[in-house]
C-alpha cells in the first residue's frame, strides 16, 4: 500500500503548541490540501523543544518517520526553532491568511486571538487568491487575549478543591476553564467589567464580586469587555461586513463568540481547524515557495533550551552607599497635657489611603496607611478611627488647616472638609523638597500609576504619567510576588538583592512578563534571579514608558509603594547610573505634601490680613451620614473603558470619584470653585470677529457666492490663538470666512487612525 507524503504544520505560540498532519494535490488550478490529523491543543508552559518534538515523535509514529516529506513552522516561539533546524518559517500575519482563505474563503474579516497576541485582518479575494487590504495587531498589552482570560479564569477557581490538586497543569487549566464558561452562560445580566489592563480588571472584579454580584454575571461581563477592548483599539472607525471569521485559541470559548456578535452585530463564524490556522498557511506558504525540508523528532529534542528560549544575565544589585533610607515610624504626639496644633493631610489614591497629621514646622506626628479598596470615605473613615484609637485625648487636639490630594482628593474634600485642594504632583514635590530642597527629579510608582516629575527651583518644569498599563507597579509586584510564594515586604527584596547572575527581562505588560517569569522557572531558573531580573525590568518600563525622552536630572527621588524595595532602588541606580535617594516617609509623601501645602496657603492668607478659619468638619465625620451610589462613565460615547464611577452626596454637593482619564478628579458638581475658562475665552473669540464669518454645520452644504471667492478655516490645531487675525485678514481681502461647526465624535471618526488633533484637521477639511 502506498503512503501518500505529509506535510507537517507547527504554530509554536506564547501558550501553546498547534500543529497539524495534511497531504497536498497538485492540480491544474494550484495545489490543493487535505487535513488528515489535528493533533490535540496543548499548553507548552515554556517547555516548546520538549513538546515538539513529543508531538512530531506522535506523528512519526502514526504515519512513518519516512513519509513526511516537510516540517515547517510559524508562531512566536517558531521562528529560532525553524531556524536552528534549517526549515521553512513562516510569519504569524501571512500564515493565519494563507491558512484561512483555504479554509474559509467567503470570509472579508479575521479576528485572531490567542494567549498574548490579538488582531484584526480585512482580506479581499483577487482571482488567484487573496489580498491582505489592512490588519492591526495589538501593541504590548495582553488585555483581551487568551492569557488574560487563563487569569482571570485562575485567580476566580484556582483555590477550588475539586481543581487544587489536580497534578496536570494542562488537564487542571482544562477544567478550570470549563467551568469558568459553563458559570459564563448561566448569566443573565452581564456586569460591566473593564478589561483596559489586566491588573485593573482584577481590581474591578473583586470590586463587583464584594458587592454581591453572581460570578456568572461577572465573567460574561468580561468576555464582554474583552469584545468591547478589541472594537476599541483594533477595529475603531473600521468597517466591517459579515461574516467574520474567528480564529485562535480564544475561538474555542463559546462566550468569546456570543459576545463578539453583540458587541459588533455581524455574524462570527469559528472555522473548523481554527486554532491551527497559522500551521495550516505556514504549510501552504512552504509548498507555494518550495521550500521547507524534513526534520525528525530526534532533530528536535536535541536542540538546547536555549534554541526557543535566550535570556541573557547581568551584574548583581547594589545600593549606592546611603541611598536607600529605610521608612521610619512617625515621633508621637508631646506628652504635655497642652494643646497640640496640627494640620492635616490626606491622600486619596487609586490602591491605598495616606492619612498624615504633622505640627506648624513639619514633624510627623502620625501617620497612617491602609488600601482604598474602591471605598475612599471608608477608607478615610477607617484611617481617622485608627488615629482616634491611638489613645490620644482628641480635645487635645487643634487641628489648624486641611490638605488633601490624590485621585479621590474632591471626595475627601467633600468628606472632611479641606482648606486646600492640591494635585498629587503639587503634593509630592512639595513634600519631596520640604526633605530634600535639592531634588529635581521625582521618579514614582504607584499602586496602579506610574509618574515622573522635572523641578526647576522647587517649581515643576515637567510631568508625564502613564494609567492605562499596570506593567512595573505596585500591584504588578505584589500579585508576582503571590504568584513566586514570597512575601513582598521583606522576603522579595532580600532574594533579589541576594542573586549573583540577574536576568534581563524583558520589559513589557504584566501578563507577559508573568508568563515569561512561570517559563523560566519550569526551566530550572533561579527565584532570586528572576526577582532581580524582574526589578530591573520594572526599572526599564518606567523609563521607556513614562520618562521616555524626558530629562533626569541630579538629585532623583524615588517613591511610591515600590520605593521600600531595595532591590527596585538598587535597579534604577544601575540603569540610569545615578545615585538615587529615598525619603523617611516616602509611602505618605503626598498626604505631607498636602498638610504642608494647606499650611503655607493658609499662613500667606493670613499674612495678608485675612482671618482663616479652617474648613476641617471635625472628627465626628466617621458617624455622618452620606448618599453613596455607583454608576457607569458614558461621557464619552468612543470610550469602552467602562470605568465605575463612586459617586457621593453631602448635602446639595456631590463628588465623584474613579475613572481612568483623571476627568473627574479635580471636579466637584454642584459646588464648583472656578468659571469655565475654555468657554469665556470662546465666546470673547466670537465676539471679536462678529460679522465677519459664517459657520458651516455638520451635513450642511455651502452654497457657491457669486461675489466672493469663499475660503475655510477648520476649528482645530491653534485656531483659537491666531485665527482673529485671519479671519480679519482674510475678510479685508475680500474672502468670505467660513468656519467649520464644534467638534463632534462623529466628525472626529472621519479622520484616518493618527495622533488626535491631526486626525480632527483632516476629518474637518
Amino acid at each position: 500500500m502506498t503512503v501518500e507524503k505529509i506535510l507537517v504544520g507547527f504554530d509554536i505560540g506564547s501558550v501553546s503548541i498547534n500543529s497539524l498532519v495534511c497531504t497536498t494535490t497538485k492540480g491544474e488550478r494550484g495545489s490543493t490540501f487535505k487535513i488528515v490529523w489535528e493533533p490535540t491543543y496543548r499548553r507548552h508552559f515554556g517547555k516548546t523543544i520538549p513538546l515538539c518534538s513529543k508531538i512530531l515523535a506522535e506523528v512519526e509514529s502514526r504515519f512513518g518517520k519516512e513519509n513526511i516529506e516537510k516540517v515547517v513552522f510559524t508562531g512566536t516561539h517558531g521562528e529560532t526553532i525553524a531556524k536552528e533546524l534549517g526549515t521553512f518559517f513562516e510569519v504569524e500575519t501571512l500564515a493565519l491568511s494563507y491558512g484561512l482563505f483555504e479554509l474559509m474563503p467567503s470570509s472579508h474579516a479575521i479576528i485572531s486571538i490567542g494567549g498574548h497576541d490579538s488582531a484584526l485582518f480585512i482580506v479581499s479575494p483577487d482571482g488567484k487568491g487573496f489580498v491582505l487590504e489592512d490588519f492591526k495587531l495589538n501593541e504590548a498589552c495582553a488585555a483581551g487575549t487568551g492569557s488574560f482570560i487563563d487569569q482571570q479564569a485562575e485567580r476566580i477557581y484556582s483555590d477550588f478543591p475539586e481543581f487544587k490538586d489536580i497534578p496536570d497543569p494542562q488537564l487542571r487549566m482544562e477544567k478550570i476553564l470549563s467551568r469558568f464558561i459553563a458559570d459564563g452562560k448561566s448569566s443573565s445580566r452581564p456586569a460591566n467589567v473593564a478589561c483596559r489592563c489586566t491588573v485593573f480588571t482584577k481590581s474591578d472584579m473583586i470590586h463587583l464580586q464584594n458587592k454581591g454580584i453572581s460570578i456568572g454575571d461577572i465573567i460574561a461581563g468580561l468576555h464582554e469587555g474583552v469584545a468591547k477592548n478589541f472594537k476599541s483599539t483594533l477595529i475603531t472607525n473600521r468597517k466591517l461586513r459579515g461574516p467574520i471569521a474567528f480564529v485562535g485559541g480564544y475561538a474555542s470559548n463559546e462566550l468569546a463568540k456570543k459576545a463578539f456578535e453583540k458587541t459588533l452585530g455581524l455574524e462570527v463564524v469559528v472555522p473548523s481547524h481554527h486554532t491551527v490556522v497559522g500551521a495550516l498557511g505556514a504549510i501552504i506558504s512552504a509548498v507555494k515557495s518550495g521550500l521547507g525540508k524534513t526534520v525528525s523528532s530526534s532533530e528536535i529534542a536535541n536542540l538546547s533550551a536555549s534554541s526557543a528560549f535566550s535570556a541573557s544575565t547581568t551584574s548583581p544589585l547594589a545600593c549606592s552607599k546611603g541611598s536607600f533610607v529605610e521608612r521610619e515610624e512617625a515621633t508621637g504626639f508631646p506628652s504635655s497635657k497642652e494643646k497640640i496644633t496640627v494640620y492635616l493631610g490626606f491622600d486619596i489614591g487609586s490602591t491605598t489611603t495616606k492619612m498624615v497629621l504633622i505640627s506648624p514646622s513639619g514633624e510627623i506626628y502620625y501617620k497612617r496607611y491602609i488600601p482604598t479598596e474602591g471605598q475612599p470615605v471608608e477608607a478615610i473613615k477607617k484611617a481617622i478611627k485608627h488615629f482616634l484609637e491611638s489613645g490620644i485625648d482628641r480635645k487635645r487636639i487643634d487641628v489648624l488647616g486641611v490638605g488633601t490630594t490624590g485621585s479621590g482628593r474632591e471626595v475627601a474634600n467633600l468628606f472632611v472638609g479641606a482648606d486646600d485642594v492640591v494635585n498629587e504632583v503639587t503634593a509630592h514635590a512639595k513634600g519631596t523638597t520640604f526633605y530634600r530642597p535639592e531634588v529635581d527629579t521625582i521618579f514614582e510608582l504607584g499602586g496602579q500609576d506610574a509618574k515622573y516629575t522635572l523641578l526647576k527651583d522647587g517649581f515643576l518644569a515637567d510631568f508625564r504619567m502613564n494609567k492605562v498599563c499596570a506593567a512595573g507597579t505596585g500591584s504588578f509586584l505584589e500579585e508576582t510576588a503571590k504568584k513566586l510564594g514570597i512575601k513582598i515586604n521583606n522576603e522579595y527584596e532580600n532574594l533579589a538583592m541576594s542573586s549573583k547572575t540577574p536576568f534581563k527581562l524583558a520589559e513589557r505588560c504584566t501578563v507577559y512578563m508573568e508568563s515569561d517569569l512561570m517559563s523560566f522557572l519550569q526551566m530550572g531558573a533561579k527565584r532570586e534571579d528572576l526577582l532581580a531580573g524582574l526589578s530591573r525590568a520594572v526599572v526599564h518600563n518606567y523609563l521607556n514608558r513614562v520618562v521616555q525622552d524626558g530629562k533626569i536630572g541630579k538629585v532623583i527621588s524615588f517613591q511610591g509603594g515600590p520605593s521600600l524595595n531595595k532591590s527596585v532602588v538598587a535597579a534604577f541606580e544601575a540603569v540610569i547610573g545615578k545615585p538615587v535617594i529615598t525619603l523617611p516617609h516616602r509611602e505618605v509623601i503626598g498626604a505631607i505634601g498636602a498638610a504642608l501645602h494647606a499650611r503655607d496657603e493658609i499662613k500667606s492668607r493670613e499674612a495678608v490680613g485675612e482671618k482663616i478659619k479652617t474648613k476641617f468638619k471635625g472628627w465626628d465625620v466617621v458617624e455622618k451620614k452620606f448618599v453613596h451610589s455607583e454608576e457607569i462613565c458614558r461621557r464619552n460615547p468612543q470610550c469602552h473603558n467602562q470605568c465605575k464611577l463612586q459617586v457621593y452626596k453631602v448635602g446639595e454637593d456631590e463628588a465623584i470619584y474613579g475613572g481612568e482619564c483623571g476627568m473627574y478628579e479635580s471636579r466637584v458638581i454642584v459646588a464648583k470653585r472656578t468659571p469655565d475658562f475654555s468657554r469665556i475665552r470662546q465666546n470673547l473669540f466670537f465676539k471679536s470677529i462678529e460679522g465677519k464669518y459664517r459657520i458651516l454645520n455638520e451635513g450642511e452644504v455651502l452654497p457657491k457666492s457669486s461675489s466672493k471667492p469663499t475660503i475655510g478655516i477648520p476649528r482645530t490645531l491653534n485656531f483659537f490663538q491666531i485665527g482673529i487675525f485671519w479671519v480679519h485678514l482674510l475678510e479685508e481681502m475680500g474672502f468670505d470666512v467660513v468656519i467649520s461647526p464644534e467638534t463632534s465624535n462623529s466628525i472626529v471618526d472621519r479622520g484616518i487612525e493618527i495622533i488626535r488633533p491631526k486626525r480632527l484637521l483632516l476629518s474637518l477639511s
